[in-house]
């Protein structure tokens, strides 16, 4: 199920990227309000961020983990806050923050639950780094996310980690 709709999903995400990307040519990615692109690693996801402050900002994402092993999915949507420090490198931002994770699993590792379906909230510690290309509406990120499942059992996963490409939105004007 999750499969086929993954096969639809990438011509629609770079579809939205090409439109993002003609739309946003006056926005600045020195400091920015909003952005959004996608986020590619042991997910597949499309990602939001929207900046409180230099230093505060809040992160959404929905998305496909495990995109390419059909037997052992899950759907995720999470949110959570970041905060970035200073490195005196320009346009440079390493960030930390925690969040909260929901999803759904569709099968199981184990060939003999392949029809399992269960569910999982987790709290994440995200740690990463965010790149802003000059006078380009481009950042570029690379994330880890360990979670700490704790809704049906509790375990320890540390391997979420994505890169990603976001297009600054421009700012809206009343």
């Amino acid at each position: 199920m999750i499969a086929t709709m993954c096969g639809k999903f990438p011509f629609a995400a770079v579809l939205a990227g090409v439109i993002l990307f003609c739309f946003s040519g006056n926005a600045d990615a020195q400091y920015y309000r909003h952005s959004a692109g996608l986020k590619i690693g042991n997910l597949f996801a499309a990602d939001y961020r929207y900046c409180i402050s230099r230093h505060s900002a809040v992160d959404a994402t929905v998305g496909v983990v495990n995109p390419f092993y059909p037997e052992y999915q899950f759907l995720i949507a999470s949110a959570a806050y970041h905060y970035s420090f200073g490195t005196g490198v320009a346009r440079l931002s390493p960030y930390i923050g925690g969040g909260l994770s929901a999803g759904v699993q569709f099968g199981h590792w184990n060939k003999t639950m392949k029809t399992r379906i269960s569910y999982f909230m987790s709290a994440d510690l995200p740690v990463g780094v965010e790149y802003c290309l000059e006078r380009k509406p481009i950042v570029f990120c690379f994330e880890w996310s360990p979670k700490l499942q704790f809704l049906n059992w509790l375990r320890f996963v540390p391997q979420s980690v994505a890169v990603g490409v976001r297009f600054v939105l421009p700012q809206m004007r009343r």
